[in-house]
C-alpha cells in the first residue's frame, strides 16, 4: 500500500510539470495615455525616451489614439512615477499610467 501511495504521488508530479510550462507569465505591460502627441517625430522622441528607462523591452506609440505601450522585461519593476517623469521630461503630459499584467499561453 505504501509503494502504491509513492507511485501515485510520482505520476502526479510527472503529469502536473508540462501542465505547469504551459502558461507562462509573459510580463507586464505598462500603458500611458499621453496628451501633446501631434506628429511622427513627437512620437519617436517620446518612444526613444521611454525606451531608455530600466527594464523597458519595447515601446510602441500609438499617435492616433495618443498611447504608448511598454513591455517591460521578465521580472522588471518600473515605478508609475517615472514613467510619468519621463513622459513630462519629454514636453508630453501623461493622462493615465497603467500597468496591465497579462498571460500568454505557449502551446510549443
Amino acid at each position: 500500500m505504501k509503494m502504491f501511495r509513492i507511485v501515485q504521488k510520482i505520476l502526479f508530479a510527472l503529469l502536473l510539470v508540462p501542465l505547469l510550462t504551459v502558461t507562462s507569465l509573459a510580463g507586464e505591460k505598462v500603458v500611458v495615455r499621453v496628451d501633446g502627441l501631434s506628429c511622427a517625430y513627437c512620437a519617436y522622441s517620446l518612444e526613444k525616451n521611454l525606451q531608455k528607462l530600466d527594464g523597458v523591452e519595447k515601446v510602441e506609440i500609438n499617435l492616433e489614439e495618443g498611447i504608448a505601450t511598454l513591455q517591460l522585461k521578465e521580472g522588471a519593476v518600473l515605478k508609475i512615477e517615472v514613467v510619468e517623469k519621463t513622459v513630462k521630461d519629454s514636453g508630453f503630459t501623461p493622462r493615465s499610467v497603467k500597468k496591465v499584467e497579462e498571460t500568454k499561453r505557449d502551446d510549443t
